[in-house]
C-alpha cells in the first residue's frame, strides 16, 4: 500500500520562495494572493512495507501547534483533519505508525510530528514512530541562522529529542531490507530522501 496524504493548504511570501526570479515571471504560474502569498500544499507519503509490516510516513505535515497569529502569517488550512484524520479513515491510528521519514526539518515537513493539548501541553503524534532525520540537519536545526531560523519549530524539535524518538543518520544508509535513505544539500543542509 502506497498512499498520498494532502494534510494542509499553506501560504508563503512568493518572493521568498523564488528567490531571484523576478515575480513578473513566477507570477505568470503562481498567482500571488493580496499579501505577495503563494499556495503551496503539505504532503505526506503513507506505506506499508510488506516484508516486515511496519508502516511508514515521509514526512509528517503541519500539526496543530499554531497560535492565530502564525495561522494567519501562513494562511494554514488542515485537510479532512490532516494526517491523524485521514489516517483514522482509512481505519489506522497515528499509533500504528512505527517509521518516519523526514527530508529535513522545516516546518512544513516536521510540524507534524508533535500535537498539542487544549490546555498547550505537547504530546507525541506517532508515539510508537522512530523518527529518522540526518544528524548534520538535526544540529542546523537547533542552532539556525538568523536566515533560516523561522522555517524551523524549535521546541517541537527539543521536545522529539528529550524523548528519544529521533534516530539519527550519518549520510546515505538502509534503514531496512526495503528502505533506504541518501543524503544531499538542497535548500538546507543535509537534506535526505
Amino acid at each position: 500500500m502506497i498512499k498520498l496524504i494532502l494534510d494542509s493548504i499553506f501560504f508563503l511570501d512568493g518572493g521568498a520562495m523564488m528567490g531571484i526570479v523576478p515575480r513578473v515571471l513566477w507570477s505568470k504560474f503562481h498567482e500571488p494572493d493580496e499579501r505577495g502569498r503563494i499556495r503551496l500544499a503539505s504532503r505526506v507519503v503513507l506505506f506499508e512495507e510488506k516484508t516486515s509490516g511496519r508502516l511508514w510516513l515521509i514526512e509528517s505535515g503541519m500539526g496543530n501547534g499554531w497560535d492565530k497569529k502564525n495561522m494567519d502569517i501562513y494562511g494554514i488550512e488542515k485537510v479532512d483533519g490532516g494526517v491523524s484524520g485521514q489516517l483514522t479513515s482509512m481505519g489506522l491510528s497515528p499509533e500504528d505508525v512505527t517509521d518516519i521519514i523526514l527530508t529535513h526539518l522545516h516546518f512544513d515537513h516536521s510540524a507534524g510530528l508533535v500535537s498539542y493539548c487544549d490546555d498547550g501541553k505537547p504530546e507525541l503524534t506517532f508515539p510508537s514512530a522512530k523518527i529518522h532525520v540526518q544528524e548534520k540537519q538535526l544540529r542546523w536545526a537547533l542552532n539556525p541562522s538568523i536566515r533560516d531560523a523561522l522555517s524551523y519549530r524549535k521546541k517541537d524539535i527539543e521536545f522529539l529529542t528529550a524523548n528519544g524518538q529521533i534516530n539519527l543518520l550519518d549520510g546515505d544508509c538502509h534503514l531496512s531490507d526495503s528502505v533506504s535513505v541518501t543524503c544531499f544539500f538542497g535548500h538546507t543542509d543535509a537534506m535526505q530522501g
